[in-house]
């Protein structure tokens, strides 16, 4: 996946889907989701990192358009409960280095699809200390057989 923004100011929103397909012969009960993401900084050392003010959604079965995730199930709250900061936002920054497990998205063997859409909102109260600061970010979905792995 691949999210690239330009201009990206307080307040604005890219949407981006995720397709996942299970071609094998052996069910996919639940998929894991982890994140690792690096900043850059040009204008250090003002020590502003991107990923503290960029809002991750994260809507298993959604759509992405226009900006947002719709229809799926939102499990945001759930994952920033699991591995952020417990306050019902998830910033990129708090999910860097952690799992989710797991997402409520079994896959049957022999061909089956779904998707995630993850939306990334640049925080409303951001300021401009962000200015010419970038983040690369690598969602890694892991399938487990059973759920209790």
């Amino acid at each position: 996946m691949t999210v690239n923004v330009t201009d990206f100011a307080p307040n604005e929103s890219a949407a981006q889907e995720i397709s996942l397909h299970n071609a094998a012969t052996v069910d996919i009960a639940e998929i894991a989701l982890g994140l690792t993401s690096t900043n850059f900084d040009p204008a250090d050392p003002d020590d502003s990192d991107l990923r503290n003010v960029l809002l991750l959604t994260i809507v298993p079965g959604g759509t992405a358009s226009a900006g947002d995730c719709t229809g799926g199930s939102n499990i945001t709250t759930a994952i920033d409960t699991a591995v952020g900061n417990g306050d019902s936002t998830l910033t990129m920054m708090e999910f860097t280095g952690d799992t989710y497990d797991s997402l409520p998205t079994p896959l049957p063997a022999g061909g089956f699809d779904d998707k995630v859409c993850i939306r990334v909102t640049m925080d409303p109260t951001a300021s401009d200390v962000y200015q010419g600061d970038s983040a690369n970010a690598s969602f890694v979905f892991t399938a487990h057989q059973d759920s209790s792995q």
